[in-house]
């Protein structure tokens, strides 16, 4: 139950709503048969009731029907408003950048996903972050988290992720990645972008803190 609660807050708040819904009209209906049955044992068979095997019934039961008001309590207390996101809120924000031996650039960078919905960061294909250098534009050679695992394509409802961007060494100094066709899945047709700023000319930089936190 505790892992199915977990999957369970990994959705959005409509996607858990609508499961909410279904499964109370499914439990209620095993409900109702199971304690009809119960009824209708204990007058033919009183020893039945005291089964082994019903009483184990009777407490996933009791199990399922506590899970689904811990559930309900949560989407209770649930804001109506999914984006309530800060004034100054940022998808994306720089960690840091440095230049490596093997000619790339390598970018660290926070995406950060405040509110109750689910971000969409990255798209199928995952090439939807570039660096423009000058009118050039350079595509991503990997996308990585701080644990040089793939970085994920959604972040979840309040979840900071920490990532590193590889490009091949650009030409120009002055840089700007574009993350691009950004959106929250409650809006999925409105799409935004964040870019950061990159100046090659000053020293490797170690950013901390970069995004707003509450």
């Amino acid at each position: 139950m505790n892992s199915l609660l977990k999957k369970l807050r990994a959705l959005s708040y409509e996607a858990r709503i609508r499961i909410l819904w279904l499964a109370t009209a499914v439990a209620a209906i095993i409900l109702i048969i199971v304690f009809q049955s119960f009824f209708r044992f204990d007058k033919i068979a009183p020893n039945f009731a005291q089964n082994d095997l019903v009483e184990s019934i009777k407490a996933g039961a009791q199990n399922m029907q506590e899970g689904l008001s811990q559930l309900k309590n949560e989407l209770a207390n649930t804001p109506s408003s999914l984006l309530d996101l800060p004034a100054d809120y940022r998808a994306a924000a720089l960690n840091g950048f440095y230049t490596t031996p093997e000619k790339t650039l390598v970018v660290n960078f926070s995406a950060q996903n405040p509110s109750l919905d689910i971000l969409n960061f990255l798209n199928t294909d995952r090439d939807n972050i570039i660096l423009k250098d000058g009118d050039a534009e350079i595509k991503a050679s990997k996308i990585l988290t701080s644990g040089q695992e793939l970085f994920p394509n959604k972040i979840l409802s309040k979840e900071n992720v920490i990532g590193q961007i590889i490009f091949s060494l650009p030409k120009n100094n002055n840089l700007t990645v574009i993350f691009s066709d950004l959106f929250f899945e409650s809006k999925p047709d409105v799409k935004f972008q964040e870019t950061l700023e990159i100046d090659l000319t000053k020293a490797a930089q170690e950013i901390k803190n970069a995004l707003p936190r509450e």
